[in-house]
């Protein structure tokens, strides 16, 4: 400031503004360290959604940042992320998209999924498998002789 005595350091979250006579806050998005004279923005995945934020926080599971730091944009139904996301994806083969814990969930023994699924297909009738998270129908295999299967999704030869 003019005819000042001393000079005022800009708290972390602040910067100097041009003609340094204030500390001014970050825009949304945006962070800065103690003394800054500009403001940087926060990495994809991550945001300070105030004004004046002194840090960048990662979204939380199933939500995504991938540019602008203002916003953690929630997943659509039927895709997750991780912590400090950049996008969502769905489920990979083997697992399936539970609506209810919106998560994905490894496929039981006697069943299979493509990637992307809402739920996990069983073995055909006289066909078992014992893998879990098993990725395709070529995991089932056929019962031994003397030894049918009368119903879907087997997991034992027994």
């Amino acid at each position: 400031l003019p005819g000042s005595a001393a000079c005022t350091v800009c708290a972390a979250g602040k910067y100097s503004n041009e003609l340094r006579e204030a500390c001014v806050d970050c825009p949304i998005g945006s962070i800065s360290a103690e003394e800054a004279t500009e403001c940087e923005a926060c990495e994809p995945g991550t945001v300070a959604g105030q004004p004046g934020s002194a840090s960048c926080t990662p979204c939380e599971v199933n939500t995504y940042s991938d540019t602008n730091g203002e916003t953690c944009i929630p997943c659509t139904i039927g895709t997750v992320s991780e912590i400090g996301s950049t996008e969502c994806a769905g489920c990979q083969a083997g697992k399936y998209y539970n609506v209810s814990t919106s998560t994905c969930v490894l496929c039981s023994a006697g069943e299979y999924s493509k990637a992307n699924s809402f739920f996990c297909s069983s073995c055909a009738t006289g066909t078992w498998s014992e893998e879990i998270g098993a990725e395709d129908d070529d995991t089932c295999i056929a019962c031994g002789e003397g030894i049918p299967t009368d119903e879907e999704g087997s997991f034992s030869d027994s």
